[in-house]
């Protein structure tokens, strides 16, 4: 239906924060607590608290502002605005106007609460949203911010005791839709005025007649739905703790004994690729493959400006692996002898050691199996094999002799 807005009689919408500032407080307190941890700290992470209690602190003073809320009266009927929300209601859908005084407004905003609540109570997720509908379409053009207080006892769905909080007088809508609207002008008695200026108004009490609609939520039936969700729920968190157990906490256990056998099955996909993951970085250590194999993990650091091109820091790298390769591999050789043979040597039969098998190491060829380069291209580890037939021995012996002689 179109309507002309000039012909109309506005009415100014009421605004109140009344019951809502202390929620604004309450967030608000956020924000000056963020700058000084910021201010303070110098951490980022107080941006967030700031944000936190911008963000609600913002929304609920639009809320009680409520911007764009206006109502109108015409002969063509009653026009609601809030927000993004405009409704037309023509006096042919209307059936009764009144005034509702604080209590009574609790009342009415209560009578819409309390199948919600028993809804909610009932684990009815459909009935529920049907109440909540109901009860946000009541609420939908009334510019002061209306409030709900639960008591619950011992769990939040055992809900005792429900109230609305809102202040001031307001003015009921009823259609023969069965449609009600809450709506909070400034000049009450005038709006009911303006309207009975153009229609007769059949139903003044200052009551809703809403309806509760029976959803059978009192029977017994709800009460054991209510039980059968919360062991379902039980049921549920202890499974999803042991299945927690079993993948984060037993693959740590490697032998046989520590694991039981049906655990072992349902872990062994896990473990399995752990042990091959783990026996692969075994296979790659220093130290001796075999008789001929002796393997070698070297890194190195390129000291270059940030400057540097990528090819000046590769050439520094490959020097540096390669003023290094044959100290490490000597190292790895006497430290591998060493073990073996449980010696402590002094630094004269150390010295003896190297020149045993400078020489020797010079002379080898290395079969790199991996090289790997950090991202800036300061740093490369390189995973290599010396072999030659019989090699531990010759080194063996030639550290022996070393160390006989150095006595």
């Amino acid at each position: 239906m179109l309507i002309d807005e000039r012909q109309l009689m506005k009415f100014r919408t009421r605004r109140s924060f009344k019951k809502i500032w202390i929620m604004i407080a309450g967030f608000g307190i956020f924000i000056p607590i963020g700058l000084a941890l910021y201010f303070g700290t110098g951490e980022r992470s107080a941006l967030f608290v700031i944000a936190f209690g911008g963000v609600f602190t913002l929304f609920l003073i639009i809320k009680a502002a409520a911007p764009g809320s206006l109502y109108s009266v015409g002969r063509d009927g009653i026009l609601l605005k809030k927000g993004g929300s405009k409704r037309l209601i023509s006096y042919r859908e209307l059936k009764g106007a009144a005034v509702l005084s604080q209590n009574q407004a609790v009342d009415a905003l209560n009578r819409y609460l309390e199948p919600a609540i028993r809804s909610e109570r009932a684990l009815s997720l459909k009935s529920w949203y049907r109440s909540n509908t109901a009860y946000g379409n009541f609420i939908r053009y009334c510019s002061v911010p209306v409030l709900q207080q639960t008591t619950s006892v011992g769990s939040h769905l055992n809900i005792v005791k429900f109230n609305s909080k809102t202040s001031g007088d307001f003015v009921i809508l009823k259609l023969a839709s069965q449609e009600e609207f809450l709506l909070s002008p400034v000049d009450c008695a005038g709006f009911i005025a303006q309207i009975s200026a153009f229609t007769k108004i059949a139903d003044t009490e200052s009551t809703s007649s809403y309806t509760v609609p029976d959803y059978g939520l009192s029977t017994e039936k709800a009460a054991r739905k209510r039980k059968w969700v919360f062991g379902y729920a039980l049921v549920t968190f202890a499974v999803l703790t042991t299945l927690v157990v079993l993948f984060v906490g037993i693959p740590n256990l490697r032998s046989d004994t520590e694991v039981s056998g049906w655990v072992k099955r349902i872990m062994g996909h896990r473990t399995g690729g752990q042990a091959a993951e783990q026996s692969a970085d075994e296979a790659m250590e220093t130290g001796w493959v075999d008789g001929d194999t002796f393997r070698t993990r070297i890194t190195a650091q390129a000291e270059l400006s940030e400057s540097a091109d990528e090819e000046e820091k590769s050439k520094e790298l490959n020097r540096a692996v390669a003023a290094g390769w044959q100290y490490s591999v000597m190292s790895g050789m006497i430290g591998a002898y060493l073990r073996d043979s449980e010696l402590d040597p002094d630094e004269e039969q150390f010295e003896a050691l190297n020149a045993a098998i400078e020489d020797l190491v010079v002379g080898l060829n290395a079969v790199v199996l991996s090289r790997e380069v950090n991202q800036e291209i300061t740093e490369i580890t390189i995973i290599f094999d010396l072999s030659s037939p019989g090699l531990r021995n010759t080194v063996d012996s030639a550290l022996a002799g070393a160390v006989a002689s150095a006595k």
